[in-house]
């Protein structure tokens, strides 16, 4: 049960001490060439991932922590058990007993933000064993530090069934597109040749500029997620005051950064009745007849994708470019439209099942950070 101090005055003060007082340091020595595929122990390294071993060179509870990174992330690992370490990773064990290994995992977590600001280094970043040592953590008794260590376990266990759950799904729709989209599978009901057809056949170039300069939203588009608000997306105005030569894209239309498609990058605007595109955009509509989710998410396979790569490298735009001569050419199959439709209904429905998945997670993990944030620290105590 968790209970928030009706007078924080009465509550007793927790005792903080230095790491070096109650926590043993040491040091993995392996290079990351010594791991194995399907080795018997983990293998801890810098990054978040975990390589596998044949042999291990610890066998205790721990928690790991990586001593530099790139990402500026010192990633932690509470582990218990034979493992082996990389160079640069910290291996650090409680010398007393009255600390408690999993709470001190979560401790290091909140501390991470501190080692941040202080690493060194400029490409790579690097947290020292004077930044470790010198770090204070609160030490309560040995029984809320468990309690608290098991309230946020079963935190981190709800939230990795999600990121699970949502894998799979993402699995299924992935699997669901190859099959629907290309004819392997039909739906019951539905038979019949699929039509051979030139994108230019079934959409038209539309190329209306923002030419009295209204103020309307800036969309960009993202290889994972699509049409995405620009200002929301990038935190800060990437895009020019002066949006009077951006393109219109309006709801049902589709469009793509021509030096960007062969990565994905294609999107349905489905945001807005009215928004804007950056000029280098190529943006066009689709004719009646065409669903334009169905052909949306046509385009989005990665068949379509390395088709997108070599029509860039083939073209004579030196700048790397797909525009709309080059890219209406290329060819696509398509069912009948009620066809079109059924397929649309079911990935639109998994989309909307992924939607809400997305959201409980990211509340999930906002609910944990904020339970490290007052558990952690004392503001809310345990009963």
């Amino acid at each position: 049960m968790i209970q928030a101090p009706p007078n924080a005055q009465e509550m007793p003060t927790w005792e903080r001490a230095h790491l070096k007082d109650v926590v043993i340091f040491r040091s993995g020595h392996r290079n990351s060439d010594t791991a194995v595929v399907d080795g018997e122990f983990p293998f801890f390294i810098c990054s978040n991932e975990v390589l596998r071993s044949n042999e291990f060179d610890f066998d205790d509870e721990v928690v790991v922590m990586a001593g530099n990174n790139a990402d500026g992330v010192f990633h932690l690992h509470h582990f218990n058990g034979k493992f082996a370490a990389r160079q640069r990773t910290y291996v650090i064990t409680p010398s007393t007993k009255r600390l408690d290994c999993r709470y001190l995992f979560y401790q290091l977590g909140v501390l991470q933000r501190s080692f941040q600001a202080e690493a060194i280094g400029t490409t790579t970043l690097y947290v020292t064993i004077r930044m470790l040592r010198a770090a204070k953590i609160p030490l309560p008794k040995l029984e809320v530090q468990r309690a608290i260590a098991e309230a946020l376990s079963d935190a981190d266990a709800f939230i990795e069934s999600l990121e699970q759950l949502l894998a799979k799904k993402r699995q299924i729709k992935q699997g669901a597109m190859q099959e629907l989209l290309t004819g392997k599978k039909r739906l019951p009901g539905f038979s019949g040749k699929w039509n051979v057809k030139r994108i230019a056949e079934i959409a038209s170039l539309r190329s209306e500029k923002n030419s009295t300069g209204e103020a309307l939203t800036v969309l960009t588009c993202s290889k994972h997620v699509g049409f995405v608000d620009s200002l929301s997306y990038f935190k800060n105005q990437v895009f020019s005051r002066d949006t009077s030569g951006y393109k219109v894209i309006r709801r049902g239309e589709i469009g793509y950064p021509s030096n960007h498609v062969e990565e994905g990058s294609i999107g349905l605007q489905d945001l807005y009745d009215v928004a804007l595109v950056s000029p280098i955009y190529v943006v066009f509509s689709i004719v009646e007849g065409v669903n334009s989710f169905f052909f949306h998410r046509l385009l989005k396979l990665d068949s379509y994708r390395q088709e997108f790569a070599t029509a860039t490298s083939s073209s004579v735009d030196r700048r790397g470019s797909l525009r709309w001569p080059t890219f209406s050419e290329i060819i696509v199959r398509l069912p009948r439209f009620e066809e079109q439709t059924a397929i649309a209904v079911i990935l639109s429905d998994m989309d909307a099942e992924i939607a809400v998945l997305e959201a409980k997670l990211a509340k999930a993990r906002n609910i944990k950070q904020g339970m490290m944030q007052e558990l952690l620290t004392g503001r809310i105590r345990l009963v």
